[in-house]
């Protein structure tokens, strides 16, 4: 069986605020960063897992971690890189088709749009409106926050490695 092969063409990183499916025929998704919009031939899903694997994980694995941790299932935040703290949180199931992914660490401040959607403001003034009412977006906002008092109470604790 061979090796896989690790996509480094545009990795998520501390700069990626949301990771989104590309429309159109040449990319298949749209990388929201600090600096702009970059684009991939690879997958929400491929370029998330190719994150987690750089660390010595895989999308899966990280998410049952979470899933242990929080006592929840479904649609809930996980961590891709536990060495430069990247949580990201899915507004919607991975695979459904109007799921979006969102690194909570780089919102500043989330308002409401209507009804069933809710508008992301990013630190670096960036917006995104999100196909999720608000009360739901603050709940997987808590979710996150909660994940990460845990993973920094673990560090804390010697359960992760240091160099970050």
């Amino acid at each position: 069986m061979g090796e896989k092969k690790v996509n480094v063409t545009a990795m998520v990183d501390e700069n990626t605020l949301a990771l989104l499916r590309a429309k159109g025929n040449v990319y298949r998704s749209m990388m929201m960063c600090k600096e702009g919009i970059k684009y991939s031939s690879h997958s929400p899903i491929t370029l998330l897992n190719d994150c987690c694997m750089l660390t010595g994980s895989t999308m899966l694995g990280s998410m049952a971690a979470t899933t242990a941790r929080l006592g929840k299932e479904g649609d809930i935040p996980f961590i891709v890189n536990p060495f430069k703290r990247i949580i990201v949180m899915p507004t919607h199931s991975p695979l459904d088709a109007d799921n979006l992914w969102i690194f909570p660490q780089h919102i500043q401040a989330i308002h409401f749009h209507t009804r069933t959607a809710t508008i992301i403001e990013f630190t670096n003034r960036q917006k995104l409106v999100v196909n999720l009412p608000l009360r739901r977006l603050n709940q997987k906002m808590m979710h996150a926050q909660k994940l990460r008092e845990i993973s920094l109470r673990d560090r804390s604790q010697g359960f992760w490695l240091e160099g970050s």
